[in-house]
């Protein structure tokens, strides 16, 4: 699913070795394995799904939605309102017998109670007052009809009017047939109307949640433009049912194919939950974490902090070993936890490779090529230590209160967890909350050992990161972005897709959002893929061992030398980049390098404290000034950025002026 590092390029055994002391054919394996990912999500993993997360029962829906609404203490509001038969002429004939669609939804009314299959009210989470919109299964299949797309626009209506959040649960077989085109410019309305909502109430968040069946207009009207999708495991979902698929397609679809589980690793859903408890801890979390303090954040206020491991330098890994589960936090582990721990890597002083070229004849290029030897060391460590700090690690431990947007898999046949390339959460430092996104590896695990699985998003994590920032920006919530990527997925899939388009899309969203944007390179950042997760924003910095490339290095050294580049040709792309953040901050591009620690607990109290400071000081500059600033001074003019005329008279009248 994500890119994999060669383990088998550098030996355990072997610390200190360079790229440099390689076969040639060594950097072959590393292109091509490290940048081709692989194609499909593994079947194993499916399976696995399929076995633990059974498909919801028809009669069960309305069941599990009732005990929804009873936690949710619902009351519904409005009126029993019920189509406008006298326009709708459809009928359904079986054998001899005719049934109106009068006749049959008068029968519906009296064997299931209701009035038609949504309604409105209010309920509460928590301390926090919310408006539910709720489709019924039970009644003609929770389709989409006249009136259930009314009773959304109510629904949306009141909470723009109380300014509660609003939670739209979904049950449904999709637009009602009965209804035809009536039914289906439901979904017109109800996209255009979340759109007047989030126009009108700003701070006002929609959660879509997904229960047991949820079908065609639903799923590509309102369902999709809420700001967080949560689903039941087991639930299926699409637009085009299976039967309709396969008599378009002439083969039957797979029983696992439109599982919300399947989607969940798609990116098409954010948020798996087991049962109705875990989707109100969830809700709960969320809804406390949504909206900033009044009080002004004082950094003199917020106490410096020294995480430290529970053994010392080593970093400690905990895992759910559920097929699917939210992240675990060490405060709330579930089941048995694998732990495991990594010593981190180490490079080589740069006053020993260089007194070994000296010893070796070398004068004039003996302090380029001892660099070169460094940074090649430390690319390598990027690339393979799995004890650095990743975005998981630092929401853990710098945040608290945290609310993870995503989940994590295991696959048991290969014994790895499994993360999406991009992540987001929400977190607190002191009073103030955070939206914190950026790249997160996977990992495997295998005797105690733990691997790196190289973070590549791919376009559907983009659109993600897409939809995260509009959150976290009509929440009023500073933004952290967090990049360890060699960059995106570089298969011919992605391309296809509109990759370059959706990289566009993301840097074009930074330029507007109306909060502070905090960049950090915690590993390496990697072209258009790293740069995604690392805008100049309105603060961009580097741990001190993090690189920056205009291109995965190895693919850099290719582009440079050509396809038979050899490993001395990648050590000496790597020292001509000149990819070290303190190379970058000297020619202005970055502002800040944090000192990384070998304790990675204490490199993410660092972290921290940056966020701190930086956050302090860009809370006082207006919104408006820092869209501007964002433009003008951080990119149009920015020193970093300065060119010269080729001309040098042109360049002398330009001076003297």
């Amino acid at each position: 699913m994500n890119r994999r590092a060669p383990a088998n390029l550098y030996p355990e055994d072997e610390q200190h070795l360079i790229i440099g002391d390689i076969p040639a054919d060594g950097v072959a394996q590393l292109l091509a394995e490290a940048l081709n990912p692989a194609a499909t999500t593994p079947p194993a993993l499916i399976e696995q799904i399929i076995e633990t997360t059974p498909r919801w029962d028809s009669q069960e829906i309305p069941q599990e939605l009732a005990a929804v609404l009873t936690q949710l203490d619902f009351h519904p509001r409005g009126t029993h309102l019920i189509p406008q038969f006298d326009t709708i002429p459809f009928f359904k004939r079986v054998g001899e017998k005719v049934e109106v669609y009068k006749d049959k939804h008068l029968r519906n009314r009296q064997e299931k109670g209701k009035s038609e299959a949504a309604e409105v009210g209010v309920g509460q989470v928590g301390d926090q007052a919310v408006v539910i919109y709720a489709m019924h299964y039970d009644f003609m299949g929770g389709s989409l009809s006249s009136v259930a797309g009314e009773k959304l626009l109510q629904a949306i209506e009141l909470a723009e009017a109380t300014k509660q959040p609003l939670l739209t649960i979904y049950s449904s077989g999709g637009a009602r047939q009965d209804e035809n085109a009536r039914a289906l410019y439901q979904m017109e309305r109800g996209v255009v109307g979340l759109e007047v909502l989030k126009d009108k109430a700003p701070h006002v968040p929609n959660i879509a949640i997904l229960l047991g069946e949820v079908w065609g207009g639903v799923t590509a009207s309102s369902m999709p433009r809420a700001d967080l999708r949560v689903a039941y495991t087991g639930t299926r979902m699409g637009f085009a049912g299976g039967r309709v698929i396969a008599t378009h397609e002439g083969a039957e679809v797979s029983a696992s194919a439109q599982r919300v589980e399947v989607h969940a690793l798609q990116r098409n859903v954010d948020v798996l939950v087991g049962d109705t408890a875990e989707l109100m801890s969830y809700l709960t979390a969320f809804l406390a974490i949504d909206s900033p303090p009044d009080a002004k954040f004082d950094p003199s206020l917020i106490a410096p902090i020294q995480v430290v491991g529970p053994a010392g330098s080593q970093r400690f890994f905990r895992f759910s070993q559920n097929v699917v589960a939210p992240p675990l936090y060490e405060q709330d582990l579930k089941d048995a936890p694998v732990v495991a721990a990594m010593t981190p890597r180490s490079e080589r002083n740069l006053a020993t490779l260089l007194a070994a070229e000296l010893a070796a004849g070398k004068t004039v290029t003996a302090h380029q090529a001892a660099v070169g030897q460094l940074l090649t060391d430390r690319y390598r460590n990027l690339l393979f230590d799995s004890a650095r700090p990743d975005t998981e690690m630092i929401l853990q431990q710098a945040f608290q209160d945290v609310v993870p947007l995503y989940n994590h898999f295991y696959d048991k046949q290969r014994g790895e967890y499994i993360y999406p390339p991009i992540i987001a959460g929400l977190g607190r430092i002191g009073l103030q909350p955070f939206l914190v996104a950026g790249d997160q590896p996977s990992y495997r695990v295998a005797n105690g050992e733990v691997s790196k699985i190289l973070a590549a998003p791919k376009p559907a994590d983009l659109k993600y990161l897409l939809r995260v920032l509009n959150l976290g920006d009509r929440l009023q919530l500073p933004l952290v972005l967090l990049t360890d990527t060699p960059g995106a997925e570089p298969s011919l899939g992605s391309e296809l897709q509109g990759q370059f388009e959706d990289i566009a899309n993301v840097l074009a969203r930074y330029h507007k959002y109306g909060q502070p944007i905090m960049s950090i390179v915690t590993g390496l950042q990697g072209s258009g893929g790293g740069l995604v997760t690392s805008p100049r924003g309105d603060s961009l910095a580097v741990l001190s061992k993090g690189l920056m490339t205009v291109a995965e290095p190895g693919a850099a050294s290719v582009i440079v030398y050509g396809a038979n580049a050899t490993p001395q040709n990648l050590t000496d792309t790597i020292s001509a980049l000149g990819p070290s953040g303190e190379m970058q901050r000297k020619i202005g591009l970055v502002d800040n390098v944090i000192a990384e620690a070998d304790n990675p607990y204490q490199t993410i109290a660092a972290i921290r404290q940056h966020v701190v400071e930086t956050y302090g000081r860009l809370a006082l500059i207006k919104a408006s000034k820092l869209v501007e600033d964002r433009w003008t001074v951080r990119l149009r003019h920015a020193e970093a950025f300065r060119v010269a005329e080729s001309n040098p008279k042109i360049q002398t009248r330009h001076q003297n002026q």
